[in-house]
């Protein structure tokens, strides 16, 4: 599977395929509406934007998994995205690094400054944008 080739999923249709639980569920909706909920809590070096874009992997990865809350410690670039999850159930732990600059090099596009064109792959990828997302233990 070429980088191209990762399919990106609408919020409703990643939620509907997930047996994470309403809660958590509701949570990760708040969130998209820019709201805050205990399930999911993160340090301040941790856009929502790029939180909620990390939740959404995290159930498409793993739609079996029911979870319950999550605590993400992470930080923040301007194309970037890197730190460690723990999610409930299970304190399953995970290692990711979300680059849309990475994954705008890995396409072959640039921008008129001939870099690589982070916001094209940002706003095509979305969650997608992920160079690592690897569970370390739980």
């Amino acid at each position: 599977m070429t980088v191209q080739d990762a399919a990106v999923r609408g919020l409703d249709e990643i939620l509907a395929a997930s047996a994470a639980t309403d809660y958590f569920k509701d949570a990760i909706r708040g969130l998209s509406a820019g709201g805050a909920h205990r399930a999911i809590q993160f340090n301040a070096a941790s856009p929502p934007i790029k939180v909620l874009r990390f939740a959404m992997k995290l159930l498409d990865t793993h739609p079996e998994i029911e979870f319950t809350s999550l605590l993400i410690e992470g930080q923040s670039s301007c194309s970037g995205y890197v730190g460690t999850a723990t999610a409930q159930p299970g304190d399953m732990k995970i290692d990711f690094d979300w680059d849309c600059a990475w994954k705008a090099g890995e396409c072959g596009w640039k921008d008129a400054f001939g870099d690589p064109n982070q916001l094209r792959a940002a706003q095509t990828f979305g969650y997608q944008c992920f160079r690592t997302f690897s569970a370390v233990g739980g």
